[in-house]
């Protein structure tokens, strides 16, 4: 059952991340990104055990200021949002048919409401293909980033 999870008032919301530039063995340059996860709220307990850091009204500017080196202020923002903060509803399983994209998708799902059935016509998705084969091992890439470990820090 798809669930639409937000903050209370809807309002739009930052998860904290970090990302890399690097170079590949190729000379290539990548770049990688991960979200941060912490663990879940009650709210979210029942579906996972941990949960994206979201960051609070303001944090945004503190997380992506590069020049930010108080790494206990950084790691302070790695916790789970308040659950009275959050809210969380049913919607239908239309958000699964490929061919919508409009506000009827967020709208809250109501016990008595028919269920999702895809059309007829609608394209199913292609089987997926093997997308990539196995590598010989890299050597370790070079990188001219500063990492700071978030929790290894003085007690």
């Amino acid at each position: 059952m798809p669930y639409r999870i937000g903050l209370t008032d809807m309002s739009l919301f930052g998860f904290a991340g970090i990302y890399e530039d690097w170079t590949s063995p190729d000379g290539s340059m990548m770049r990688t990104a991960a979200i941060i996860t912490v663990g879940a709220n009650k709210l979210l307990q029942q579906f996972h055990d941990r949960m994206p850091a979201i960051l609070r009204p303001g944090e945004e500017n503190t997380w992506l200021n590069n020049d930010q080196s108080d790494l206990s202020k950084l790691q302070s923002l790695l916790r789970p949002y308040p659950d009275q903060s959050m809210t969380m509803y049913r919607v239908s399983k239309r958000v699964n048919g490929t061919t919508y994209n409009d506000s009827e998708l967020v709208k809250k799902f109501e016990q008595g409401d028919a269920e999702y059935q895809p059309p007829a016509k609608e394209k199913k998705l292609p089987a997926a293909k093997k997308l990539a084969e196995p590598v010989a091992p890299r050597k370790k890439a070079q990188s001219n980033v500063t990492q700071l470990n978030l929790f290894d820090l003085p007690q």
